[in-house]
């Protein structure tokens, strides 16, 4: 052998199926007193059907972080995740990540946003 030449061919794979757990609560009737005794759903499970922390991540991530409009990040998360959501509710999640930002810093009383002593995005040297 003479040499090697090596290829090589990047692409996407379409996005898995989501992950469902499903969780089965039971309910068992005493078969002496007939009184009813119910499980309960693991901590952070409230409702029939629901997304994960992972969904809620992402959405934030696609609504707030990259300051897409509500509708296309909703379509992305179809898209690049396989979740369907609605609007509604990635409006509701980005409300949500806005509500978990701490306060903002106190940078003193002479700060004025994009003054020389504030951050600005200008290049150095360009006034």
């Amino acid at each position: 052998m003479t040499g090697v030449q090596k290829l090589q061919e990047f692409d996407i794979a379409p996005p898995p199926p989501p992950k469902v757990t499903e969780y089965q609560v039971q309910a068992r009737e005493c078969r002496r007193c007939g009184v009813v005794t119910a499980g309960c759903a693991p901590a952070g499970i409230t409702g029939r059907a629901q997304y994960g922390p992972e969904v809620h991540a992402q959405a934030a991530n696609l609504a707030a972080a990259h300051y897409l409009p509500i509708s296309r990040a909703a379509q992305l998360m179809s898209d690049l995740a396989g979740v369907s959501v609605s609007a509604g509710w990635m409006a509701g999640v980005r409300h949500k990540a806005a509500g978990k930002l701490g306060p903002l810093p106190h940078w003193g009383p002479g700060y004025r946003p994009g003054s020389r002593t504030g951050a600005t995005e200008r290049p150095e040297g360009r006034r």
